[in-house]
């Protein structure tokens, strides 16, 4: 019910009014992540069982969550409006899981060209690394685009292997030589 309460009247949750509904929850956040909070609250719902497509007391929020993010995605694919990677990956994982519960063919290409942009985006390195607008570059992206690859595939959606050659060059970047298994942020 907290999330409903904060949920703005596009679908979106965004963290720079969450406020506005109850005035108990402190100030704004500090950068702008609407689709990365859009998707991990979406997740919550999908989690529970609740869908867009199956009767239940959030249906209309569901779908409304739903809408705004596919509204958002440019034709190759792209969440992010200026956003970071972060916010491309969570969403994604959240259209893959959606299309996975219901099999509604109306997010089929949606979540595809989602998955297709983290794909096609997964390997960009060296002199672009440091963009976080363009590239996972942090240890906790990359968690997220490994959930992104399995959701994909229980939403029935081939994946390359690039992604998780992405992900073993990062970790071997990332990785502490002195203790095994160790990876920096």
């Amino acid at each position: 019910d907290w999330f409903i309460a904060h949920q703005e009247k596009d679908g979106r949750w965004t963290g720079r009014r969450f406020d506005d509904a109850c005035g108990k929850c402190g100030s704004p956040a500090e950068f702008d992540s609407d689709a990365a909070m859009t998707g991990i609250t979406l997740l919550c719902f999908l989690g529970a069982g609740h869908t867009h497509m199956s009767d239940g007391p959030y249906k209309e929020q569901v779908a409304k969550a739903i809408n705004w993010l596919v509204a958002r995605q440019s034709p190759n694919g792209d969440l992010r409006r200026g956003e970071t990677m972060y916010s491309q990956t969570v969403a994604t994982v959240a259209l893959c899981e959606a299309l996975a519960m219901t099999r509604d063919q109306r997010l089929a290409g949606p979540t595809r060209r989602a998955v297709a942009f983290l794909d096609a985006n997964a390997l960009r390195r060296d002199s672009d690394r440091r963009d976080a607008k363009s590239v996972s570059d942090d240890t906790l992206v990359l968690g997220w685009q490994v959930m992104a690859v399995a959701s994909a595939k229980r939403a029935g959606i081939n994946v390359s292997g690039t992604m998780f050659d992405a992900a073993k060059q990062w970790l071997d970047y990332v990785d502490d030589p002195r203790r095994t298994g160790r990876y920096s942020y």
